[in-house]
């Protein structure tokens, strides 16, 4: 009936006996009770509890941080996706989309894989917004209303993150590589800056700034996420460094010397990281001073 009614509304069924399963199944989220009349509710449901008194957690603590942590996955993963492939399509722009990559094959497979993926994930398991104790508290009651509204997942947040992927990705192609095409030679060998080397240059920047996104969304700090950002981040050097002396990737064979030298490529590096660094911490400003009182407290940051 109220699916019906109110069909855009989610929907929520409790029950702990062999009448409630089709209630249970119909509704968008079933919650079965395993106990005397049976198992028949639990095994139809979503997800089965042994006692009334563990819904309260089920609900206020489990499934309010399912919610925010899931909904921000979906998003971020977007993100951080049109982060580098923007990159790789106005490079397209400047090479009449003949198909050519900006990036050597084996580190645009590891993008996902080995550098963004694993720090996402510990976010997605491990990312508590508050002390769970404080999320059954009465007065933090308002807490639960993130999913109720949808705040996490609409489609104007959902919007907002794609917007951001691709206005850094404009920001870093157009100043880490467009600015130092045709630049003097860089090494003494007398070879000029390449595609290449601006893509690398392009890549590790395009990891970098999707790292640090996910740190920013971190509220446990307990060392070990941080430690698995820095670790990913980091790994790109030392996979570039082993491809620098495999002559069976030509395309960035004995190129680190000439990637890592320019200077004005690591000033435009730089510049980069400062004007995304200043343009998120500006929407975080503004953001928090648009918030209601009672919404500031449920977004601060917590050290664990």
């Amino acid at each position: 009936m109220i699916k019906l009614r109110h069909p855009e509304k989610t929907t929520l069924s409790i029950g702990d006996g062999a009448n409630d399963v089709a209630m249970i199944m119909k509704a968008d989220v079933g919650v079965g009770i395993s106990g005397k009349e049976g198992m028949q509710a639990a095994q139809a449901s979503d997800f089965a509890i042994g006692q009334f008194r563990f819904l309260k957690p089920l609900l206020f603590l489990h499934g309010r941080e399912c919610y925010r942590r899931n909904a921000d996955l979906v998003c971020y993963t977007f993100y951080k996706n049109m982060l580098y492939i923007v990159a790789q399509w106005w490079f397209g722009a400047f090479n009449h989309f003949s198909g050519q990559n900006l990036y050597e094959a084996m580190i645009y497979q590891s993008f996902n894989i080995v550098f963004c993926g694993i720090p996402i994930m510990w976010f997605a398991l491990f990312d508590w917004q508050h002390q769970k104790d404080d999320f059954l508290k009465k007065q933090n009651s308002s807490w639960y209303s993130i999913g109720i509204r949808n705040e996490r997942f609409d489609t104007k947040t959902f919007i907002k993150w794609v917007a951001c992927g691709i206005t850094e990705g404009l920001v870093i192609i157009f100043i880490c590589f467009v600015s130092v095409e045709g630049i003097h030679a860089v090494n003494q060998s007398g070879r000029m800056w390449d595609f290449w080397s601006g893509g690398c240059n392009v890549y590790w920047v395009c990891i970098f700034v999707a790292n640090i996104t996910c740190l920013r969304m971190l509220y446990t700090w307990t060392g070990w996420g941080e430690a698995i950002i820095a670790l990913c981040s980091f790994a790109y050097f030392p996979m570039i460094a082993m491809e620098n002396r495999w002559s069976f990737t030509p395309e960035v064979y004995r190129s680190l010397s000439q990637s890592m030298a320019s200077l004005r490529a690591w000033m435009g590096v730089a510049f980069v990281f400062t004007v995304i660094c200043l343009y998120a911490a500006a929407g975080d400003r503004i953001r928090y001073l648009l918030e209601k009182p009672e919404e500031k407290k449920s977004t601060e940051k917590k050290v664990v």
